[in-house]
């Protein structure tokens, strides 16, 4: 196990989202941000998708043994773990992970076994979550972290940074691509690659390929069934809740 220091988190990259829905933003872009995201483009391969796209969980439960458990901290029907794409989540829905003290790392390519839903702010994976060699967790110093885990470890001062600042730190560090999602709604979230929007199924197809029957595409691809499914377990959740405070 590995371990690293996130004492200076870089500054984030210019926010460029706005050019995806203001032709005027365009000349808002510094001149060497526009040759910087040329440059990403010219030299894009696809097929650099599902190992330069890492996912971020933020999370208040430590895992256990390199595991992320599901009902963890809170217990629940709900089998998933949601993540974001290439930036810790933005606040939605009156809820913020901006407080948590935890994060994992993992490229795309990791969660294949177990994705069920793609989306830049909002991917599911079902069951718990084993951290591997290519995932990295990031924690705040003086936490415990057993010595012989195979997963990196990078660790942070809350005092002088944020969770988020960390995990842009962690990911610039390991050469992944960072995405801005924090334009838009749940719903309709432009996703900010290097000045383009990367929101859409047909960006990710070259990593659906071996799993396009399967996963779903959250905001395209939401299927009858996936919408009883999820109204099923919220509300068998819900119905958890009460329960424990009746029997209180």
């Amino acid at each position: 196990m590995s371990q690293s220091t996130l004492a200076n988190p870089t500054q984030p990259r210019k926010e460029c989202s706005q050019i995806l829905t203001d032709p005027g933003a365009q000349n808002d872009v510094p001149e060497n941000q526009k040759k910087i995201d040329q440059e990403f483009w010219a030299h894009f391969k696809p097929s650099d998708i599902g190992k330069k796209i890492y996912a971020v969980h933020a999370t208040r439960a430590l895992p256990e043994k390199g595991l992320i458990r599901i009902g963890n901290p809170y217990p629940s029907f709900r089998p998933a773990i949601h993540w974001n794409l290439g930036e810790l989540v933005q606040p939605h829905n009156n809820a913020t992970w901006e407080s948590e003290p935890y994060a994992v790392l993992a490229p795309i390519d990791e969660l294949k076994n177990q994705i069920i839903n793609l989306y830049p702010r909002d991917t599911m994976t079902i069951g718990d979550f084993k951290l591997t060699s290519s995932a990295t967790l990031i924690v705040p110093f003086g936490t415990p972290i057993e010595n012989d885990q195979a997963f990196e470890v990078f660790r942070y001062d809350p005092q002088k940074s944020s969770l988020r600042e960390s995990v842009e730190k962690a990911l610039n560090l390991k050469g992944a691509w960072t995405i801005d999602t924090s334009k838009g709604g749940l719903f309709d979230t432009p996703a900010d690659l290097y000045g383009k929007n990367v929101s859409s199924r047909v960006f990710f197809e070259p990593f659906l390929t071996d799993l396009a029957d399967e996963v779903t595409y959250f905001a395209e691809d939401l299927t009858l069934k996936f919408e009883i499914d999820n109204f099923l377990i919220q509300h068998l959740t819900d119905y958890f809740f009460i329960r424990v405070e009746i029997l209180k």
